[in-house]
């Protein structure tokens, strides 16, 4: 029973993803009229959108960067680059496998503990996730503050205060958290949370809190760089209010990344750009054209670039053996 579902968690994702394609082709078929946007599409949004997507790439290497050099290791920015090129090219056939490649990588090369990495890479998610949440709230807080004609949803502004107050406040007082929930529930025996708990503790990490700053000005930089996308594709779709909707689209297309249950989060973006937008009167067909202009456009870059460096690192491995 064990290995079956072992199987099953393994095949989830592609029955997940061809399902949706499949969805996808019906609701296309049956309604065509709904994506005749398409063919009005400008070529420079699209490399505008191209240039935006390089950019989030580089954002992504700077952030690699920092967390190498936390360790106190150099890694030269072009390398770091084409590694995260090589992170998407692997999750976009099997979820999480990027990870694992910068984890092997890392560690062969720069002798970084895999644990260490998974640890700080966690603490980096969570800083995206405040930044993103924070941005987003303050973001509708003050287009709701000085224009009172836009019918905004209350839950939207409430679950993204609520997510910044509370992982802002987690941040800033983990330690205290941490002894007062280990006295109600001894949380040590939670292993992960401990381990968290332990490396942010450790006085060896002690510059923890500079890494966690420094790598907090790119996702700054990516927030508005996902936003930047997203209200060129406004634009595309003709569509009233485009820094609002830019900046809604942006923020819950970064909260689907967290959970990427599909390779590239196929149907989880949409999920939470259809949520998110239900009462923008926003068509399936806009909803599936927003999320993917952002995910092919990675895709062209990543893609052959991660191909050709994933070429030569294993030509330079087979020249070790």
């Amino acid at each position: 029973m064990s290995k079956l579902f072992h199987r099953f968690k393994i095949l989830f994702p592609y029955i997940a993803i061809v399902t949706f394609i499949y969805l996808i082709f019906n609701y296309y078929e049956s309604n065509k009229s709904d994506f005749s946007f398409l063919y009005n599409i400008k070529k420079e949004y699209l490399l505008l959108i191209c240039l935006f997507c390089l950019i989030y790439l580089i954002t992504e290497s700077f952030i690699l960067v920092v967390l190498i050099n936390h360790f106190k290791k150099k890694l030269k920015i072009s390398k770091c680059f084409f590694v995260i090129c090589a992170t998407y090219f692997f999750n976009t056939f099997i979820q999480f496998s990027g990870l694992g490649f910068r984890a092997y990588y890392l560690k062969k090369f720069l002798d970084i503990k895999v644990v260490d990495f998974l640890i700080i890479s966690i603490l980096f998610i969570y800083i995206e996730l405040t930044v993103f949440s924070t941005f987003g709230f303050l973001g509708i807080f003050f287009i709701d503050l000085f224009n009172k004609d836009l019918s905004l949803v209350k839950e939207i502004k409430i679950l993204l205060f609520l997510v910044s107050f509370v992982m802002t406040f987690t941040l800033y007082f983990y330690k205290k958290i941490f002894d007062t929930l280990n006295k109600i529930i001894n949380i040590n025996k939670i292993k992960f949370i401990k381990n968290i708990y332990l490396f942010l503790s450790n006085k060896e990490n002690s510059d923890i809190i500079n890494s966690l700053k420094k790598v907090s000005i790119f996702y700054v930089i990516q927030f508005f760089i996902l936003s930047a996308i997203f209200y060129v594709g406004y634009i595309i779709l003709n569509k009233d209010d485009l820094i609002l909707l830019s900046i809604i689209a942006s923020t819950f297309t970064d909260f689907s990344f967290i959970f990427t249950f599909t390779p590239y989060a196929i149907g989880i973006s949409e999920a939470f750009l259809y949520a998110s937008n239900y009462n923008f009167d926003l068509k399936i067909s806009e909803i599936l054209f927003l999320s993917n202009i952002f995910r092919l456009s990675m895709f062209v870059i990543y893609f052959p670039l991660g191909v050709i460096y994933l070429i030569g690192f294993i030509k330079f491995k087979r020249e070790q053996n």
